[in-house]
This record gives C-alpha cells, structure tokens and sequence, in this order.
C-alpha cells in the first residue's frame, strides 16, 4: 500500500473518530438538560466528574479531528500537487 494512501485512511479514521466523539458529548449534555435548559446533575460530585472528563474528553476529541483533518490535507498535497 502506498505511504500516500495511508496518509488517507488514516486522516479519514482519525476525523470520523474525532466527529464521533463531539457528537457523543454534546448528545449527553443535551440529554442531561431540563425544560428550563439547564443541566440537571445527581450531585454536586457528579457535576464536578462529569464536567471535568467532558471538558477533557472534548479537548481531546478535537485534537483528534485536527490531526485527521491534517493527515487528509498532507494526502491531498501529495497527491495533487
């Protein structure tokens, strides 16, 4: 397989993980909103956890989407020009 090509697969793996991820969070959030908008917790340890590894977790999953948005854009210069 060429270099060029993993180059590829690799930027797509890597981009739909990242989309993935975010979509994974913002859903939990959404689904953790009352009708007045406003994220409703168990406890006050639990919001701590939950916003702490989200936040992370968010962080995290961009970086991951960058990375695969960079290894499409190096694949498509080195294919096209």
């Amino acid at each position: 397989m060429d270099f060029i090509m993993v180059e590829w697969i690799a930027g797509l793996v890597l981009l739909a993980i990242g989309i993935a991820g975010i979509l994974w969070i913002e859903r939990r959030r959404f689904y953790r909103r009352n009708p007045a908008g406003l994220q409703v917790y168990r406890s006050f340890g639990a919001s701590l956890t939950t916003g702490t590894f989200e936040t992370v977790a968010l962080l995290i999953f961009r970086l991951v989407a960058l990375a695969g948005l960079s290894g499409l854009a190096l694949g498509a210069f080195k294919t096209f020009g």
